[in-house]
């Protein structure tokens, strides 16, 4: 019984999550490209064996190419401006990069922390970042 009224009880916040709420969709996006990217790092970190940063520096270079369709056709929803958007987003992108390569010479290159923790971390940090980069920079309207 208690199992059914949880189930009930979620289905109703469920539905009251507006779906069309640019912060929603940008976690929505966020979410499947870090979890998916953040696999990717994984498995070329500890299984490829290929260096943190340029594991990162793929990532980042595949990462920024989806994130700028989906934000910019999804997301915000804006129609018109590709040169000057692209051009805003691949420069907050590419100091977000900077930002996630610092990170990760900073605390696994010079205080030996674990690539993948710091990856993590490093994702948080960005997500906020980029999305009021995001809103109020590139995708304004």
């Amino acid at each position: 019984m208690q199992e059914e009224l949880f189930l009930n009880q979620l289905k109703i916040r469920m539905q009251q999550i507006n779906l069309n709420s640019q912060f929603v969709r940008f976690i929505l996006t966020g979410l499947l490209s870090n979890v998916l990217g953040y696999g990717f790092f994984l498995v070329s970190v500890y299984i490829i064996g290929l260096g943190h940063k340029t594991s990162a520096t793929i990532l980042f270079l595949i990462g920024m190419l989806v994130n700028y369709i989906v934000n910019k056709n999804w997301t915000f929803a804006l129609h018109g401006k590709h040169i000057s958007t692209l051009s805003k987003f691949s420069i907050t992108y590419f100091v977000g990069y900077f930002l996630n390569i610092s990170m990760l010479f900073l605390f696994v290159d010079k205080l030996s922390y674990s690539p993948g923790w710091v990856q993590l971390f490093a994702i948080g940090i960005l997500v906020i970042y980029y999305f009021f980069l995001n809103k109020y920079f590139i995708f304004k309207r």
